[in-house]
């Protein structure tokens, strides 16, 4: 499904208050079965680095940069995923940007700078223009900011812990400040952007990816990865795909300036408009990786989506101005919009209990992987449950230690999650956690009805990514 023209039931709960504190640095998202029960495909894997992948990072000193490069070339030199996509007013050209911060300037759009060659404590999730054009800010997921041209810094959350990776940001309308919103819904305001509600303290069924704000600035909305709508402020609801099966998780959205309506955009190029024209997606097609990001056109008679790899679709009266590239060779890592996670067995014995998790490939594109996932237990609340992850073996299974990993279409990869069991006052968990190796985007999985999980003494353990389970139920 690619075209959303009805207003299928959707989520809008704007509760909660914004969330400018945190306790720990982790990623939480939620997964989507897409394809029905997974079905087992051996993975392939070789020995030697990729790159060391290790869930969270520390969170970094937030900067504003005006020209650590002078140039935007589009051709990228690291190998990193491009994450974000952002159009000028009334200009032919727009930017991409990668995770590594380096930012292409495309058919008119002039070059502010990048962070080419600059060593980032974060990956960067994504960008915004300013209203004028004549700048743009870069926002790492630990909600570092990063300000070039005429864009100021009004400030950031990359010198506080979070509770979840911030995932996106926009501007305000007359670009004095920002939201960063991340991915629990937690909504942080600088500048003259004002706070006007936040899913920060609400269970979510899956996570925040995006965040856009209404044409007045007094308003915006936020997109889950299944397509729930969340609408604050001045912003309308106009409709979501939550509840509604998807091929390929939601990981964006953009609005129309004209209708006030919005689209979404999904890993697999799908487009959903609501109260917005459609004007063409890339769901039928076979792209050559995920879709990472979309923009729209200034007028709202177009968009444009961003592809990991650099490619560009434009549609409307958006205009194709080229498109940055990787380096030759290159092999993206998987990102979660390809991966569908299941519980894949269980064991238990002696007060211990094991998890195998497996990370199925259900997109049509051919991904790697490499090294430890970030893991986690969650309380209702989405909140972590304060426990240490120790990377390594567990009484119930070993550590392979990191491998290459290539996943195919349907294969299959898997982590097992271990920790002992004792119920006595013990805060328990119902969901699991993870985040992809050199990953932003975190994902939620329910735990087994019989497997509620109370750990103790405080800590799990987590073993590298491996072609083939450990032990099955």
């Amino acid at each position: 499904m690619n075209k959303a023209k009805s207003r299928p039931h959707g989520r809008h709960r704007p509760v909660g208050a914004g969330r400018a504190r945190a306790t720990a640095v982790r990623n939480a998202a939620v997964a989507v079965s897409l394809l029905g029960a997974p079905v087992a495909v051996a993975a392939t894997a070789s020995a030697g680095p990729a790159d060391a992948a290790t869930g969270p990072s520390p969170a970094a000193t937030s900067r504003t940069t005006h020209a650590a490069a002078a140039s935007c070339p589009a051709s990228f030199t690291s190998t990193t995923p491009v994450v974000g996509v952002a159009t000028p007013p009334s200009a032919t050209g727009y930017w991409e940007v990668d995770q590594a911060g380096q930012v292409a300037a495309l058919g008119g759009a002039p070059c502010f700078g990048s962070l080419t060659g600059v060593s980032l404590n974060s990956p960067i999730v994504g960008m915004a223009a300013t209203p004028d054009g004549g700048g743009y800010w870069l926002v790492a997921s630990d909600g570092g900011v990063f300000a070039f041209g005429d864009a100021h810094f009004y400030g950031s959350t990359g010198g506080i812990h979070l509770n979840q990776p911030v995932v996106g940001m926009a501007s305000t309308a007359d670009g004095g400040g920002y939201w960063l919103v991340a991915a629990d819904g937690g909504v942080f305001s600088f500048g003259d952007a004002h706070f006007y509600g936040s899913t920060g303290n609400a269970e979510l069924v899956q996570s925040i990816v995006g965040i856009a704000p209404t044409g007045d600035g007094h308003g915006y909305w936020m997109v889950a990865r299944d397509g729930g709508v969340f609408s604050f402020g001045d912003a309308a609801f106009q409709g979501s795909m939550g509840g509604h099966p998807l091929n390929s998780p939601v990981v964006g959205m953009t609005v129309d300036s004209t209708t006030g309506g919005y689209w979404l955009v999904a890993g697999d190029g799908g487009i959903f408009a609501f109260d917005a024209p459609f004007y063409g997606s890339a769901g039928s097609s076979a792209i050559s990786a995920p879709v990472t990001a979309i923009s729209a056109t200034d007028s709202g008679a177009g968009y444009r989506i961003a592809l990991a790899d650099g490619h560009v679709f434009d549609y409307g009266a958006a205009t194709y101005q080229g498109q940055a590239s990787l380096p030759p060779g290159t092999q993206l890592r998987c990102l979660s919009s390809q991966i569908t996670p299941f519980i894949a067995g269980d064991q238990a014995g002696l007060g211990n209990v094991a998890q195998a998790i497996g990370l199925q490939n259900t997109s049509s594109i051919s991904c790697t992987m490499y090294g430890y996932p970030g893991a986690a237990l969650l309380a209702t609340n989405d909140s972590a449950l304060p426990v240490t992850t120790v990377r390594g073996q567990d009484y119930l299974f070993g550590d392979p230690g990191p491998a290459a990993i290539t996943l195919e279409p349907r294969q299959v990869a898997y982590f097992d999650l271990g920790y002992t069991d004792m119920a006595m006052g013990q805060p328990g968990s119902n969901r699991i956690e993870y985040t992809l190796p050199n990953g932003t985007n975190p994902v939620f999985l329910a735990l087994p009805s019989t497997a509620y999980a109370y750990p103790f003494p405080d800590r799990i353990n987590v073993n590298a990514i491996h072609p083939a389970p450990t032990f099955a139920s």
